[in-house]
């Protein structure tokens, strides 16, 4: 029994080591990917943990990693959605300034969190979903959104 108690215990621990250094991995990625985006002072160093569960829990052709790195490109450049990021900032220089100012926020939508719930309805488990506080901007929240199965286009939208 005891044997059986022990093994159980270094099962789980094993366990957390290996979500621990995929959580690792993941944030040294998400720091990497905004920096390289320009972006190095945007606060989502939370979002390491909850992109190695996603990844896990959600069948997926698309990595976390590279669905953050689609979602920045998105809100770094869509002019042709009227309440995108880019099109209230009016300017790319605009933008970067509102991403790296502090107070400027991007989260990973998860489950069951009704205070970022996509306004459209989008569902998690089908779609990465970001969302982008830049309250030096405006006070809209901004969802971007990329199918994990990579059949629809990504998008951005704003509401407030």
């Amino acid at each position: 029994m005891l044997q059986r108690t022990i093994g159980e215990i270094a099962m789980r621990f094993y366990a957390l080591c290996i979500f621990a250094f995929v959580a690792f991995s993941l944030h040294a990625d998400v720091h990497d990917i905004l920096y390289a985006a320009q972006m190095p002072h945007l606060n989502a160093r939370f979002m390491s943990a909850d992109l190695a569960l996603q990844e896990e829990w959600y069948p997926s052709t698309l990595p976390g990693a590279e669905a953050l790195k689609i979602a920045l490109q998105i809100i770094l450049h869509d002019t042709q959605t009227p309440k995108s990021p880019m099109s209230i900032a009016g300017s790319r220089d605009a933008l970067l300034n509102a991403l790296n100012i502090k107070g400027a926020k991007l989260y990973l939508v998860s489950e069951g969190n009704d205070d970022l719930k996509p306004q459209w309805g989008e569902k998690v488990e089908h779609n990465w979903i970001f969302c982008l506080y830049l309250p030096h901007l405006s006070d809209h929240l901004y969802f971007v959104v990329i199918d994990r199965r990579g059949l629809r286009d990504p998008y951005v939208y704003g509401f407030n």
